[in-house]
């Protein structure tokens, strides 16, 4: 707890009285304690007269982390229940009495909820904002402001890992996603609580987004494919990834943090938790081949953790993954076609549909709207395909003409070297 302040105060140093005012040392030019109060009197009246100090406009470096802060605090709390449950579950189960369950599972959770860093993406993303946005004022955050923004992101471009030089611009998408936490941290400041302290008067800042690059990412994997891929993972926990990845459509970081006590063989689920908004993800059923890919990893396993290494958690196997893709003759130069990890959804859904399900029952597996799955998978529905076909078949037509044959038209039929005449009279 910080100190109080104490209050202006006289100091005799050497022969002269000085006024001292927290960090301020205000000589009296006198030795003599009466004119020395008295100065202190007048310094202390024109200090109440004064006017406040007007103050000074948060920066839009603070509300990036302010909210930072809170997600990771949310973060961390969801970290704390999941874990505490877990490790709960499993002491009750073998025996350990309620109460000291309770507290061994109280003080793991409470570890390794503190332990818990923020998602790398946003890390990121916040650190590109605040790069360039974060010495202006949060009420300047204005449709021209966004759009500089942009325009200094595609400049900037992105280099190689390597080389480090820069081998492509930011894409718009990309723009996009970053613009999208900015947004997320205005609409969290602008919330009752907060919003004075962030905009004052002003009205919450809005702002568009940069237009669309051009052709939505359409690529997904074929199922020849995606067996040259698990082929190419010599990793037995690169191999595990993917193998989930591409049986349940769960996003990386779900997986990467996935724990044996949230598989459950005889029920034959995946329960994968929460999002880090606090949305349940819905069970997942295990396909024949996944189960018996996870109970070989389990009678293997040394951790809590289904997607391990040396016995703890893998970690970000973005990399790994990477080098697999490319191994397997998977990447490309045009960043619409190469294969990432969030390929993997994108194949889920699209073999699903291919197989006939509907956009309601896919909805239901991966937790979106059936709106939002038919705007970015409408092109893949086989069942619209069929539709199409239906509406513009002409082979039962053809066939009612077997018997009738083209007419001879004399005059009608083009001669070699004769050109149409197009001019007006």
């Amino acid at each position: 707890m910080a100190r109080p302040r104490k209050a202006a105060r006289l100091e005799l140093r050497g022969r002269i009285h000085y006024i001292i005012d927290g960090g301020l040392k205000i000589s009296t030019q006198t030795d003599d304690p009466e004119k020395a109060r008295v100065a202190l009197d007048q310094y202390l009246m024109g200090k109440a007269a004064a006017p406040p100090p007007v103050p000074q406009a948060p920066l839009i470096r603070d509300l990036l982390r302010a909210y930072g802060d809170s997600k990771l605090e949310e973060r961390r709390e969801k970290v704390d229940a999941s874990t505490y449950a877990d490790i709960r579950r499993r002491l009750v189960s073998s025996g350990t009495p309620a109460a000291e369950a309770h507290a061994r599972a109280a003080e793991q959770a409470a570890q390794e909820a503190t332990s818990t860093e923020a998602a790398g993406t946003m890390v990121f993303v916040l650190k590109h904002l605040e790069r360039h946005l974060g010495n202006l004022p949060t009420p300047k955050i204005t449709e021209a402001v966004v759009r500089m923004y942009a325009k200094e992101r595609r400049a900037e471009g992105v280099s190689s890992a390597s080389s480090k030089e820069i081998v492509r611009r930011v894409s718009n998408s990309t723009i996009a996603r970053e613009l999208t936490i900015l947004r997320a941290a205005v609409n969290w400041a602008d919330k009752a609580e907060h919003r004075r302290a962030w905009f004052g008067d002003t009205p919450k800042p809005e702002f568009g987004m940069p237009a669309s690059d051009g052709r939505a990412r359409q690529r997904f994997l074929t199922k020849g494919e995606a067996a040259r891929l698990l082929a190419a993972c010599h990793l037995h926990h690169v191999r595990l990834f993917v193998r989930i990845a591409l049986a349940t459509g769960a996003r990386k970081e779900a997986i990467e943090t996935l724990r044996w006590s949230q598989v459950d063989f005889e029920r034959n689920t995946i329960d994968f938790g929460w999002v880090a908004h606090r949305k349940k993800r819905p069970l997942i059923q295990m396909t024949r081949e996944l189960r018996a890919e996870l109970l070989a990893a389990k009678a293997v396993s040394t951790s809590q953790w289904v997607v391990e290494r040396n016995g703890a958690r893998a970690g970000n196997v973005k990399k790994s993954v990477a080098n697999a893709i490319a191994a397997a003759g998977l990447k490309s130069a045009d960043e619409n076609e190469t294969v990432t990890a969030h390929v993997f959804k994108h194949t889920f859904v699209s073999w699903l549909l291919h197989g006939g399900r509907s956009f309601e029952a896919i909805a239901k597996i991966v937790n979106t709207s059936p709106r939002t799955l038919e705007r970015h998978y409408g092109h893949w529905d086989v069942s619209r395909a069929d539709e199409i076909g239906e509406a513009v078949a002409l082979d039962a037509h053809l066939k009612e003409l077997a018997t009738w044959s083209v007419p001879e038209l004399a005059g009608e039929i083009d001669q070699p070297g004769e050109e149409d005449d197009f001019s007006v009279d």
